[in-house]
This record gives structure tokens, C-alpha cells and sequence, in this order.
């Protein structure tokens, strides 16, 4: 399993460190998964070699600010197909 911090500060960003936000992909997979999702985290996927359409799941370990508010940004398909 391969882990990439794309945040690791509390409640706050700094100029240095983002709010929570991890990606996981096992070795060779095509899709990932992402834990958390602070303020900003879709610009931090940006600059890596991640990408949005492979995505597969969003995991929040808990409804803070600081976890979750970086999802509207996420969303580039509806949650149900019609």
C-alpha cells in the first residue's frame, strides 16, 4: 500500500502544510482512494500524478471542517445516475 500526504496540519493551513487529506493506492493500481478531504486538497492532487477520474472512493473519518470541506471541488459526476 502506498501512502501520499496531501495534508498533515490541524484545523488551520499554513503556508507549508495543508489541511488532512491522504491518498492510498495499492502498487500498480490504476484507482486510489482518498481519506479526508480538507480545504484545498483538490489543488494538492494537482501536483501530483494522481488523478480525479480514477478515483474510486472518498473516506471521512470525521465531520470537521478540516476533513470534509474540500468535496464540493471533488464532485465531477452526480452521486446517482439517473
Amino acid at each position: 500500500m502506498e501512502f501520499q500526504f496531501l495534508g498533515t496540519s490541524s484545523g488551520t493551513p499554513t503556508k507549508t502544510r495543508n489541511v488532512a487529506g491522504l491518498a492510498l493506492r495499492v502498487p500498480n493500481a490504476r484507482q486510489w482512494h482518498l481519506v479526508d478531504c480538507g480545504e484545498g486538497t483538490q489543488h494538492r492532487i494537482l501536483n501530483t500524478n494522481l488523478s480525479l477520474a480514477t478515483l474510486r472512493a472518498i473516506f471521512i473519518t470525521h465531520i470537521h471542517g478540516d476533513h470534509c470541506y474540500g468535496l464540493p471541488g471533488q464532485r465531477f459526476r452526480p452521486l446517482y445516475p439517473r
